[in-house]
């Protein structure tokens, strides 16, 4: 058999797809299965014994490139397409089993559910996530570090961002109260917050941001003791990676896009407006930034902690 998968473009919300993606390799455990996907998750795929081909879909290329991309595919022939990212392909590549490109039912909220949801619905295929097939260990050295908890204070837009002063203040206790040293972790654009972060915090931190690939950010995500997030690509990893999370909602929603480890938690705004889902408070004031306090964020740590 030989199926394409196409899961998404932004790196957390692949991530939310990779459970879909273990549960077809634990089924179809033979097949040959290709994955279609956008420039920065290809490096999840890369060199993975249970990938036979990774294609890289880019929104920027011409007409023409993308006309020979789909005759590419088309020529693959394949059985089956999951396509997590709502086109047109399973239709113009005319598989024999493809999923539809209608959405899963509204009452099941959680992007991961509703992943599965398209396989179920529309497929018939009662495929669960057993083992995980990706993010396996590398070879990041993890000494100098000592026990940690990871920071992820980083996220894609402002609305999803906590105060990088309350995550200074909170890491700070963490490393007085604990003994814990805190790594910071995110990507080139989250250098300017975790930069300040560091400055604030002083001695026990490890300022990492820019530093690892997706690889050496599991190994980190893996070895910590806890991990503490905003809505970012790093929380849906240390959610595959079932580490213990404390997630920082404001504007996004958790019923959606929360942490789905065995042990986690999630603060929030208690506010009529949250969440608004938004890319600009359009009240002005973020109250469901401002009202979150390390204090209460730190409650919960001690009892993660304890």
């Amino acid at each position: 058999m030989k199926i394409l998968f196409i899961t998404l473009s932004n790196i957390g919300d692949c991530i939310l797809t990779l459970p879909v993606l273990d549960a077809l390799i634990d089924k179809y455990p033979d097949a040959a299965l290709d994955v279609l996907s956008g420039p920065r998750v290809k490096e999840i795929f890369i060199n993975n014994s249970f990938i036979k081909k990774s294609i890289v879909y880019n929104k920027q290329s011409s007409l023409r490139e993308k006309l020979g991309l789909v005759l590419q595919l088309y020529k693959e022939g394949y059985d089956l397409i999951i396509d997590l990212k709502h086109t047109m392909l399973p239709f113009l590549l005319r598989a024999r089993l493809g999923t539809r490109l209608f959405n899963p039912p509204k009452n099941i909220l959680h992007a991961r559910k509703r992943n599965f949801a398209r396989l179920k619905n529309d497929l018939g295929l009662d495929a669960k996530f057993t083992e995980k097939h990706f993010f396996n260990k590398s070879k990041t050295a993890l000494d100098d570090f000592g026990k940690y908890v990871v920071v992820a204070a980083g996220a894609r837009g402002i609305l999803k961002r906590w105060n990088k002063e309350e995550f200074a203040k909170l890491s700070k206790w963490i490393i007085d109260d604990y003994g814990l040293n805190i790594v910071l972790v995110g990507d080139n654009d989250d250098k300017v917050i975790t930069d300040s972060i560091a400055s604030a915090i002083g001695k026990g931190v490890f300022n990492l941001a820019g530093k690892t690939d997706l690889a050496g950010l599991s190994d980190i995500i893996r070895g910590s003791s806890l991990i503490i997030s905003c809505d970012s690509a790093s929380l849906h990893l240390a959610s595959y990676l079932n580490r213990p999370i404390i997630a920082v909602f404001t504007a996004t929603d958790p019923k959606k896009y929360g942490p789905w480890s065995d042990e986690n938690i999630v603060v929030c705004a208690d506010i009529d407006c949250a969440p608004c889902e938004k890319a600009e408070c359009e009240r002005g004031s973020f109250e469901c930034i401002n009202s979150i306090t390390a204090d209460a964020v730190y409650r919960i740590v001690k009892k993660i902690l304890k």
